[in-house]
Formats: structure tokens, C-alpha cells, sequence
């Protein structure tokens, strides 16, 4: 999709992640769902985006689990439904993935959509998220020293 060595052809990455995705790659599933997304060589689809990421997401991964839940927080595509976000937030960060740790940390400080208020717990989840090497936390320990 990057077009590395060749020009960006969005509409030719479509075809070749639909392809893997109909043979059940996980990557290309999600990828797929990014592309709907986006709408990169697509018409922009949530609904589609959301269908390629739950078929990912079901089987674990932990990448469409996020996309997933983000769709599902501003309820593009499906019906919003915050509980679920960090549903799928909290499945993706129990695989390690780093941006499912932000988000629940981000939830966490602020008090919405998670529950209970926990900023020491938040703290903890991007400070997780940092190690990982996930920027969006680096830079928002940066920007919030203890």
C-alpha cells in the first residue's frame, strides 16, 4: 500500500488485500479494513471497514480489535456503543498491542467510557504504551511529567 520501489496505486492494494483477505489473512483483513476506512482507492465504507475488521478482530487480532473499537467509540459504520470500544480495546491490549493501551489509559485519566477514574492506572497503561514504542504515548508522557 506504500508503494515502495513503485507509484501508489491504492486501487490495485484493494484488489491484492481482498484477495489474501478471502484466504483469511489476518494482515489483509485489517488492511482491508483500513482501505474501506480511509477510503484509499475505495469509496469510503464504514460500514465495509468495520465488516473486514470484525472478521480480523474475532479471531484475535489484536490490530482489528482496536480499528474496530474506534469505529465502534464514534459509532462510524455500527452503532456507537463506548462499552464495546473498551471491550475491544481491553482484548487488544491483553495481546500487547500499544495504541489499545493509550486508549484505555487515555479512558482511564479521563473517567469516560471505562468506568470508574484511574489516573494512576491510566498512567500506567501509556506508560506501557511508551515502552512499546507507540508515539502517541511518548509524547503524551512528555507533555504530562509526573
Amino acid at each position: 500500500m506504500e508503494g515502495l520501489g513503485v507509484a501508489k496505486d491504492y486501487k490495485e492494494a484493494a484488489r491484492l488485500f481482498r484477495l489474501a483477505a478471502d484466504q483469511g489473512s489476518l494482515d489483509a483483513q485489517t488492511g482491508l479494513g483500513l482501505i474501506y476506512e480511509k477510503g484509499l482507492g475505495v469509496v469510503q465504507n464504514h460500514i465495509e471497514a468495520a465488516r473486514w475488521y470484525r472478521r480480523a478482530a474475532d479471531q484475535g487480532y489484536a490490530n482489528a480489535q482496536v480499528r474496530l473499537g474506534i469505529l465502534h467509540e464514534k459509532g462510524l459504520g455500527v452503532t456507537r456503543d463506548p462499552a464495546l470500544a473498551i471491550a475491544l480495546y481491553r482484548q487488544a491490549a491483553a495481546g500487547g498491542n500499544p495504541e489499545a493501551h493509550f486508549r484505555i489509559g487515555t479512558c482511564l485519566i479521563a473517567g469516560t467510557q471505562c468506568g470508574a477514574r484511574d489516573p494512576v492506572e491510566g498512567r500506567r497503561l501509556i506508560g506501557i504504551a511508551a515502552e512499546q514504542g507507540y508515539p502517541t504515548a511518548q509524547d503524551w508522557i512528555a507533555a504530562n511529567p509526573q
